[in-house]
């Protein structure tokens, strides 16, 4: 039996083909159901792998007619030859080498070692992942990986592989411990190596599951609570929860509330799941239920800082204003810099009105980051309301306040407004108001200030007479009132753009 024959393919150079079939077989001999099976698949890829490199490179150099191939051979049989017969003609074909038979029965002793460290060390993580107490143990985990099958270079190849098929069907471990495991074996690298086999045939729900294990960003979910549960199926909890949480993060609320409830009926006591109910709750508006549920999360453990800030932020929309503010004072005792409960915090004091109080909370929040746009808001709402509301001794002085608002000075305004003057729209405001005053002063003699003076003393005088004042004079004198108070308007604009 050849390795082609193993792989169940016609030789080629292509090493796509080579791993394409060695992953299809590979679902076949699994390494844990047919180890002898795998073992052979395992040494026909990489001689299949090997064959393709060499022939790569041969091709590079010319061949001779008549000259045969150097012989194969992988499993030590000194009877097994084969070799390549080159045409005489000019455009003869390069004919691919059979592989030689193989005696798989051929094994020696230090295969069978080896192939008994790894039987070892993937009993061992069965026994790990089968105890919930030391499957969630990173340092029973660590303690795996200082085995000597890790320190040796093949032993670790294989032990990477069987390891990651069967988290492939036993997937549910804390993010630390997929963060170690990946540290150790590299995977996440591997998954972008088209040398790496596995990564061809993974379910693409696994890879995706995997992608989020191993990076940071992607919120963890804490499993330390599920000791508590007696006699579940951990696995089938896990996956509802972890249906979930991903569900919401895509924002498909009903979904997400669909497992909440199947993961509910397996256990009920995981604050990571009431949290999740929260935020489903506070997502679509029902407000007392996602406090509900975030309390319950406060109870059993009142160091979660998220879904405390959660449950203050629910008590702010709700508009239970003194609780809010309590919980986010229990917060800023744990973590002072914690930015999105100080402006719960600010934005609750501004409500009741305590500006003083809110004015020094948005002020550290622009602090801590100068181009926040909420605090420099709500400090422009809070000056507003100090000035309208405040006596001048009891608020800051007018200067402090334009400085908190970063407001230019008297010659940057200045500099701003004439720089907001040439716009398209005044050009031509001034343009029409320009003319109604000259067809304007046309008519009657006067321009339209003048004329407005004589019209009024008109009215107080008797020597003076408004008869010349006509029809179109009364158009064209309204014409260009309404263009004026509309140039006036866009001034004011302007100077208001230019002081903020």
């Amino acid at each position: 039996m050849t390795a082609w024959d193993i792989l169940e393919i016609e030789p080629t150079e292509e090493l796509s083909a080579i791993k394409k079939a060695y992953a299809r077989k590979l679902k076949v001999h699994h390494p844990e159901e047919d180890p002898a099976g795998y073992q052979r698949l395992r040494e026909a890829y990489d001689w299949a792998v090997k064959y393709q490199r060499t022939a790569v490179k041969r091709a590079s150099v010319p061949v001779e007619a008549g000259v045969r191939a150097e012989e194969y051979d992988i499993g030590g049989n000194d009877q097994a030859e084969t070799a390549v017969e080159m045409d005489n003609s000019a455009e003869a074909d390069v004919h691919i080498p059979t592989p030689p038979p193989v005696d798989w029965r051929d094994y020696q002793d230090p295969f069978r070692r080896n192939e008994k460290l790894i039987d070892e060390f993937m009993n061992r993580v069965e026994e790990l992942y089968e105890n919930f107490a030391e499957r969630i143990d990173i340092e029973a985990w660590t303690a795996l990986l200082d085995s000597d099958v890790i320190w040796n270079f093949e032993l670790k190849r294989e032990a990477s592989e069987r390891l990651l098929a069967f988290l492939e069907d036993y997937p549910f471990l804390p993010k630390s411990i997929w963060q170690l495991l990946d540290s150790n074996f590299q995977w996440s690298q591997e998954a972008f190596d088209e040398d790496h086999p596995f990564w061809d045939y993974a379910s693409d729900r696994f890879s995706e599951y995997f992608q989020h294990q191993v990076k940071p960003y992607y919120p963890g979910l804490s499993y330390s609570f599920l000791l508590r549960a007696k006699n579940i199926d951990f696995d089938a909890y896990l996956y509802c929860r972890e249906c979930a949480l991903q569900h919401l993060i895509v924002n498909e609320m009903e979904q997400a509330e669909e497992w909440l409830h199947k993961a509910e009926a397996i256990f009920t006591g995981d604050p990571e799941l009431l949290r999740l109910k929260g935020s489903v709750y506070l997502h679509t508006g029902r407000l007392e239920r996602a406090s509900e549920a975030l309390g319950q999360v406060m109870q059993i453990n009142p160091d979660d800082i998220e879904a405390r800030m959660m449950l203050a932020y629910t008590l702010y929309e709700s508009k239970q204003l003194p609780e809010a503010i309590q919980q986010c004072k229990i917060i800023l005792d744990a973590k002072p810099d914690h930015i999105d409960t100080l402006s719960i915090y600010g934005k609750s004091l501004f409500e009741q009105n305590q500006l003083a109080e809110s004015r020094n909370i948005f002020k550290r929040i622009e602090e801590m980051e100068p181009n926040a746009s909420e605090a420099v808001t709500y400090l422009a709402a809070i000056h507003v309301r100090m000035i309208k509301e405040l006596p001048a001794n009891e608020r800051p002085p007018l200067s402090e306040l334009n400085k908190e608002l970063q407001k230019p000075g008297a010659g940057k305004q200045l500099l701003l407004f004439l720089g907001r003057l040439p716009k398209i729209k005044m050009m031509f405001l001034f343009a029409l108001m320009a003319y109604s005053w000259h067809v304007f002063t046309d008519m009657v003699y006067l321009n339209p200030f003048e004329f407005v003076l004589v019209l009024v003393f008109s009215f107080f005088v008797e020597e003076i007479s408004a008869s010349f004042f006509g029809f179109w004079s009364c158009i064209w004198l309204l014409f260009f009132a309404w263009i004026f108070r509309k140039f006036i308007r866009e001034i004011r604009k302007a100077w208001r753009a230019a002081r903020y």
